[in-house]
């Protein structure tokens, strides 16, 4: 049995694509728990659909470039993609998460500490009754 070096090939960086690619919707569903999106129904809907959206894509890369025959190494390939952008990529993308959600809460503090003082100086000058 012959094998076609270049077909191998082409399925190796299709599957590492489409691995980079599933960290970044991965990334998204993370992003979206960062924003509040976390309670149980929601995780598990999420988790849900990306495992199906991942199975697919495997499913369909396997169909398409690898003649019918599931390849291990292209399975391999998938998961070293996923996690090379996750460990690299997706942590730096959750530290900037991290870090824009510390400001906006930072400068909401801050304009609440503002709109406080700003209550109490009204209440002192009389002209505050209905706030």
């Amino acid at each position: 049995m012959t094998m076609d070096y270049a077909a191998a090939e082409k399925l190796f960086f299709l599957s590492v694509a489409t691995g980079i690619t599933l960290s970044v919707f991965y990334d998204a569903f993370r992003l979206l728990r960062a924003l509040g999106f976390s309670g149980f129904f929601s995780v598990f809907i999420q988790d849900v659909l990306f495992c199906l959206t991942a199975a697919l894509a495997y499913i369909l890369l396997i169909f398409n470039f690898a003649h019918e025959m599931p390849r291990f190494y292209a399975f391999a390939a998938l998961a070293a993609g996923f996690l090379l952008c996750h460990v690299t990529l997706g942590a730096l993308f959750m530290r900037c998460v991290d870090a824009v959600g510390k400001a906006v809460a930072y400068i909401a503090g801050k304009i609440r500490c503002a709109a406080r003082c700003f209550r109490r100086f009204l209440m002192m000058t009389g002209k505050g009754k209905d706030v």
